[in-house]
Parts: C-alpha cells; sequence; structure tokens
C-alpha cells in the first residue's frame, strides 16, 4: 500500500508556473478528488505524481522513494494513469487493450498468469460479452471501464485518472465512479482530476481544491463552503445537504 508525499512542488510550462508550493501527502487507499476550475492545474498534478512531468522545484516521492529516481517500467508497477479519452485510439479489441497493462510485468511474451489477470478483469468489470470487439465500436462508458482494467492489468497501488466521467451519460458517471469507489475500498489509491463538484462529492474520501496555483483547501466534505466555492469558481451557489453529503447548487447572477 503506496504512500505518496508531495513536497514543495512548483511546476512550469515556459516559464509560465501553475503549481506554486504544493505540499500533500496522500495515504493509501483514499479515494481523492482534485478539484479547481479550468487551468488550475489539476492534469499538471497527476502527471507530476506519476513522472510524467518533472517539477522544477520540490518532488514527488511513493513509499519514500523519488519518482524522478525511478524508471517508467517501476512507476508503472506502482502507479496506473488512465488520461482523458478521445473519440478514436489504436484500433484493438478490449482482451488486448487490458491486456496491455500487463506491460511492466512482460517477458518476451504474456505468461498464462499475465493471460488469466486480463481475463479475470474482464469477467470483474462484465466485459466478457465484449471481449474480441474493437474498443473503437464500444460506448463511451465501456471503453472507459476498459481503460480502467487495462490500469488494473498492471496491479498497481495507485491509479490516477483525468476526467474519467467527461462526456459520459448520467448513468454511465456513476457506474464509472462507484467502480473506482470499490477499488479504494480495496485498498487502491484512488486519483482523479474531476470538475463535477456533485459527483466527487458523492464518492471520493477525500478533496483537494486547486486555484490560483495552490492548494485552495484540503479535506474532507467539510471543506466545501459557499464562500470558498463563489470564490474559487466566481459562482454564486447554494449548499444543502443530503444525508450529510453537500451538493452544490449554483444561483443565477442577478
Amino acid at each position: 500500500m503506496a504512500v505518496i508525499d508531495i513536497n514543495k512542488l512548483h511546476f512550469a510550462y515556459n516559464g509560465d508556473f501553475v503549481l506554486e508550493d504544493i505540499n500533500e501527502t496522500i495515504e493509501a487507499g483514499k479515494f481523492v478528488g482534485i478539484l479547481g476550475p479550468n487551468g488550475s492545474g489539476k492534469t499538471t498534478l497527476l502527471k507530476c505524481i506519476n513522472g510524467l512531468l518533472n517539477p522544477q522545484k520540490g518532488q514527488v516521492q511513493i513509499d519514500k522513494e523519488k519518482v524522478e529516481s525511478m524508471d517508467q517500467k517501476e512507476i508503472a508497477r506502482k502507479v496506473a494513469y488512465v488520461p482523458q479519452i478521445f473519440s478514436n485510439v489504436f484500433p484493438a479489441t478490449v482482451f488486448d487493450t487490458i491486456l496491455m497493462g500487463r506491460k511492466p510485468h512482460l517477458g518476451w511474451r504474456p505468461s498464462d498468469r499475465d493471460l488469466n489477470i486480463s481475463s479475470d478483469i474482464i469477467l470483474k468489470l462484465d466485459l466478457a460479452n465484449i471481449a474480441l470487439k474493437d474498443i473503437n465500436k464500444l460506448s463511451g462508458g465501456q471503453r472507459q471501464r476498459v481503460f480502467i482494467g487495462r490500469a488494473l492489468a498492471q496491479e498497481p497501488q495507485i491509479i490516477l485518472l483525468d476526467e474519467p466521467t467527461a462526456n459520459l451519460d448520467l448513468h454511465h458517471q456513476h457506474e464509472v465512479m462507484g467502480l473506482l469507489k470499490s477499488l479504494s475500498n480495496q485498498n487502491i489509491t484512488v486519483i482523479v482530476a474531476i470538475h463535477d463538484l456533485n459527483l466527487a462529492m458523492q464518492y471520493c474520501s477525500d478533496f483537494l481544491l486547486l486555484n490560483n496555483k495552490k492548494i485552495a483547501a484540503r479535506g474532507g466534505h467539510d471543506i466545501f463552503r459557499e464562500s470558498l466555492i463563489e470564490e474559487t469558481y466566481q459562482v454564486k451557489v447554494k449548499i444543502i445537504k443530503d444525508k450529510n453529503i453537500p451538493f452544490i447548487i449554483p444561483l443565477k447572477n442577478h
């Protein structure tokens, strides 16, 4: 079970900083929602955790080991990354796509164990009836489950997802978030960059709210205050609660 330590992290694109002095510890098994307006650095932070981007200052550690000192294969055995899904990807069957997740563990050819792990994930995610279909011919919800399956095939301790519910209808949004919640209940750390605050609040256990290059708030559901949301998103809101879960209602600006 991996612990993520982010220490004094600064990241800039072409000298323009988008993240400054980010400090956070994420314990194993948490389901963390990274929130914030467009351009607040959500995707950048995910990529720094995964070693796809190297910060100009500071560092990310996984179990006290610097990510920058780990090679990509070593990172991939601990961390899986599911980027935003676009309209078309390289043609492959569902089974072959999930088997690709075994790459960090593969020898010169897939072993029986690799094949069995892929098959088990297909059954677990209810993908058996489409296992031989081209992923480009699947619905958005099906395809997202396939890419989560590919991430699971890495046998990671941490899964990072960038807007996993983007372009999904309401049913599939809840299906995907429910699946991620079940993974966190199995002590896999799940970190999602997500725009939908209400969806995040229904499923995530912890939250990081980014704004103006920094962490504006961190914690559980208690961080959601009308004044904070209004300041961050520049919109008037009303917060109501249902079973102690807050819901945010945007209000018309008069």
